[in-house]
């Protein structure tokens, strides 16, 4: 990730915003027992908007009660994960690798 922001591939900020989602899955995949709190992935999703990433519902990072109550952890999680991966499938493309985002 530090080569693609160094070559300009991707921003300062998104990588920062990458490397914040990394953190979470370390914790969690590294931690036995580690719990995701709303807390957690509330910071992380307002990280992934502020660096670029779009949402189809701007509630999801400016309203941390509603967000709680329509999405909850696992609803934003997921929301992270799939606009996460269709912009780096989008950037891929564009630099001439394969087409993931049809897939």
């Amino acid at each position: 990730m530090d080569k693609c922001v160094e070559i300009g591939l991707l921003t300062d900020e998104v990588g920062k915003s990458l490397k914040a989602f990394n953190n979470v899955r370390n914790d969690f995949a590294h931690i036995l027992g580690h719990r995701l709190t709303f807390d957690d992935v509330f910071e992380l999703v307002k990280k992934v908007a502020g660096a670029g990433f779009d949402f189809t519902d701007d509630t999801i990072w400016t309203d941390r009660q509603l967000s709680e109550e329509l999405y909850e952890i696992e609803g934003v999680v997921n929301e992270v994960v799939r606009n996460i991966y269709l912009d780096l499938a989008y950037v891929l493309h564009e630099e001439g690798g394969d087409d993931f985002m049809s897939q």
